[in-house]
């Protein structure tokens, strides 16, 4: 865990791929903003990894930013609510 970031998880996660027999991750950045996670703490936390797993590929998708889906979905569960 990177405690620092607070990006708990991905490392653990890295490693119990890897355990199974992974040698190429992609990181799914669940963010909508791209904020310090994306630009600094993920990448950082990408390159660290990648040291301590020589062999394995390890990349990082874009994150969902401002979809405008998303909005879709929010008037959809706020209708739900009602």
């Amino acid at each position: 865990m990177n405690r620092e970031s607070g990006l708990a998880g991905i490392d653990e996660a890295v490693d119990k791929l890897i355990a199974s027999g992974a040698t190429q991750i992609i990181i799914a950045p669940m963010f909508l903003a791209n904020g310090v996670h994306i630009q600094s703490d993920i990448p950082e936390e990408i390159d660290v990894l990648e040291k301590k797993h020589p062999g394995v590929s390890i990349k990082m998708a874009a994150h969902i930013g401002p979809d405008p889906r998303i909005a879709d979905i929010l008037v959809e569960r706020i209708r739900e609510a009602i």
